[in-house]
């Protein structure tokens, strides 16, 4: 089975989830960890408390098995994900050519399968205790790296109700990335002091090698970015004004994932409110089930989703200024409308020609409205006029300037990627070079640079960096 598309808005709460509502009495599914790792989230939470971060206590250690897991996710889809979620990702994926499930409630049954399987731990918030999953995937992972991510979580949990914030911010994919970039972010922020400290550092020492290590890099390419963006978004905070700087984060909220994949554009390049006008679209027989707003990181996310590559994904979701997507059912069909407004022309006509390529939707970009990128599907242009869209929207020449500064800066470190060169596996960024195999190449796999092996019945084999 095929995860990529699941992990679309999905993996939003790997390390921190349930509902504050309490489930009647039952017997406990889950299981006391042994005295070993009991005893090491005693020594972390210790190293936390030595360096001044409180934690309530005691905090319970437990382990679980990934159908008990699944079916905890499964009890919660109320508070993470909103009414039609599932069928609006159903109808959207349909357009974009990406896996076909059959029907909305088989993409839910899927996606929290997923859900269930990409998950190594979590703090549980209402009972206040870490838990362990026994799988695969957690036996490969370091259970002392992930402890250390899990105990961060519960620190936050002792200063503020997880729930409420997440019910805050769930309403769009934008909302939930940016909590998830912030709550993630912090607590891999955390774990990594709790490493430097070791060697007698603090995250003032941390530089962009140092970064990719954690959580993330374990996890599948789209998962990670949140968790890279974000851990790289609270180190600057920290090195900016301490832990306090940090927190605020979760009390003031960046206004867009763009702030946080881009610090640079943090406080200076502020989202626009995208509506679509009601008379654009000839919506006669529809009725609206679903209004989001994708973002940055969702649209990059969607993309990698779509076996874009890396370089397409990154640069064709550089510049967003803002969306709305609009899923309406129709018949025994559905229909949508994604309109979505870039900081410069070349930004809206990137996107726009990968939709064109990538995409079954109608797409509309031209010169009236060079910001503006509209797609839809199952739905018809009221008109051909274009002053439905209003009045054109000037580039802004801060925010024009600083997207033109970052597509530069991706496209020049290409010179560093990964790359077959002379019989050799050359990878720059950590002065590595070994031989390849016959007939293996490089390639990438979910954002990840790897080396692919001649494919045996459909299938290949692949190594990587982590």
């Amino acid at each position: 089975m095929e995860w990529r598309c699941l992990t679309f808005s999905l993996v939003l709460l790997a390390s921190a989830g349930c509902s504050k509502k309490k489930a009647p009495e039952a017997k406990d599914p889950t299981e006391a960890a042994g005295p070993e790792t009991a005893a090491l989230v005693d020594k972390i939470v210790g190293e936390y408390q030595e360096a001044g971060h409180a934690i309530r206590l005691p905090l319970e250690v437990r382990s679980a098995r990934s159908n008990v897991v699944q079916a905890h996710f499964d009890a919660q889809q109320g508070i993470l994900f909103s009414k039609n979620y599932f069928e609006s990702r159903f109808a959207l994926f349909a357009v974009l050519g990406m896996q076909n499930y059959g029907t909305p409630d088989a993409l839910r049954m899927f996606s929290m399968l997923g859900l269930s399987k990409a998950i190594i731990a979590y703090y549980d918030w209402n009972t206040h205790r870490l838990v362990l999953t026994r799988s695969e995937l957690s036996a490969l992972a370091d259970q002392e790296g992930t402890l250390m991510h899990e105990v961060a979580h519960a620190i936050q949990g002792t200063r503020f109700d997880f729930s409420t914030l997440l019910r805050e911010n769930r309403s769009t994919t934008e909302g939930r990335n940016i909590f998830l970039c912030v709550s993630e972010g912090e607590a891999e922020a955390l774990a990594l002091s709790l490493h430097f400290a070791r060697q007698g550092k603090t995250l003032d020492d941390a530089n962009a090698a140092e970064l990719s290590a954690g959580l993330g890099r374990v996890m599948s390419g789209e998962a990670a970015q949140a968790y890279s963006f974000g851990r790289s978004f609270a180190v600057m905070r920290y090195q900016q004004g301490g832990w306090p700087a940090v927190v605020e984060q979760l009390k003031t909220f960046p206004l867009s994932s763009e702030q946080i994949i881009h610090p640079e554009k943090w406080k200076m390049d502020s989202p626009s409110v995208v509506v679509t006008p009601v008379d654009l679209l000839d919506t006669t027989g529809a009725q609206l089930i679903y209004s989001d707003v994708i973002g940055e990181l969702g649209i990059s996310v969607l993309l990698n989703s779509m076996s874009i590559s890396t370089d397409e994904a990154y640069v064709a979701s550089t510049g967003w200024d803002g969306d709305q997507l609009q899923v309406y059912t129709k018949g025994d069909g559905y229909g949508i409308s994604w309109l979505s407004q870039w900081d410069r022309n070349l930004d809206a006509y990137q996107f726009a020609e990968l939709m064109r390529k990538h995409s079954t939707f109608n797409v509309w970009h031209d010169a009236s409205h060079p910001r503006r990128v509209l797609l839809s599907s199952g739905l018809l242009l009221r008109s051909t006029d274009r002053r439905e869209l209003g009045a054109p929207v000037p580039e802004m020449a801060g925010d024009a300037a600083s997207t033109a500064a970052i597509e530069l800066a991706w496209r020049a470190r290409d010179t560093t990627a990964p790359r077959a060169e002379g019989g050799r596996w050359v990878h720059p960024r950590v002065g590595l070079s070994v031989d390849v195999p016959t007939g293996w190449v490089a390639g990438e796999v979910r954002g990840l640079d790897v080396l692919v092996a001649p494919e045996v019945e459909g299938f290949s084999d692949n190594m990587t960096l982590i």
